[in-house]
């Protein structure tokens, strides 16, 4: 006689994964260790307005109005290998200096999913590089391939004094909204997603001869509806340069600075 009892399914909450899929997570707990990563980094002052357009509630606006584009290569990492592009404003929270993270868009679609998921990076998949030329530094983004959403020119010209060059400057906040399964409100956090104090990062004297100043420039040739880098748009700019080197730092998980 056959067994027409019902059976359930195995898959217990012990043995789920920390993310989806569960039984073949797209990424590792944290934290995340990174090494050698290479940067171009674009500071520019920008429209006041244009800011406080973008930052939630509860951070304030730092002056001058202050904007950064950030081209990242990075070779070895627990998510991969991947490029990455991120632009950010300076603002203040609770009294303290931050930046705000605007955009960011990369290569990783484990990048992506971890910092969407955990953090609230407002991640998205695209082209990224950083490109090096007898005229000098080259990074850009396009999304989709070959509509170029931002590019940046560096020539490395003279080494940054150490007492300016930080690996790690301020914390970068995020914001992260969980939409509700039933289309109820959303969950919304505001979130310390990189803290200096945290990171644990280790340099050389090595790594700050190869912290490197010189004239650049930065423009946003695709005016993208569904990417508006340009809405930060260039008034002047601050300073611009590379950052290479034999570094490490770790990424854990970060902290809940307010609900909303």
């Amino acid at each position: 006689m056959s067994d027409r009892r019902a059976k359930t399914g195995r898959m217990t909450r012990q043995r789920m994964a920390h993310t989806m899929p569960v039984n073949a997570p797209i990424f590792p707990e944290p934290p995340f260790y990174y090494r050698d990563m290479e940067r171009l980094i674009f500071v520019y002052e920008t429209d006041p307005n244009a800011v406080l357009d973008v930052l939630p509630e509860g951070l304030e606006l730092r002056e001058p109005a202050t904007a950064v584009v950030a081209f990242l290569d990075i070779p070895v990492c627990t998510l991969g290998r991947y490029y990455e592009a991120f632009q950010s404003v300076h603002a203040t929270f609770a009294g303290k200096p931050v930046q705000y993270v605007v955009h960011n868009l990369l290569t990783s679609d484990a990048a992506v999913a971890v910092g969407r998921e955990i953090w609230g990076v407002p991640k998205k998949m695209a082209h990224v590089r950083i490109e090096k030329h007898a005229e000098g530094m080259l990074g850009y983004v396009e999304r989709p391939l070959g509509q170029r959403i931002c590019e940046g020119f560096v020539r490395p010209e003279r080494l940054m004094p150490r007492s300016e060059a930080k690996p790690f400057g301020e914390p970068l906040l995020t914001l992260r909204v969980i939409p509700h399964p039933e289309g109820k409100d959303p969950l919304i956090e505001l979130i310390e997603h990189f803290s200096p104090e945290t990171n644990n990062h280790k340099v050389t004297d090595e790594w700050y001869e190869r912290q490197l100043r010189g004239p650049g420039s930065l423009r946003f040739d695709a005016q993208s509806a569904i990417d508006p880098w340009h809405c930060l748009p260039v008034v002047k700019m601050v300073d611009a340069f590379y950052s290479g080197g034999p570094w490490s730092f770790e990424l854990p998980y970060g902290r809940i600075l307010k609900t909303y």
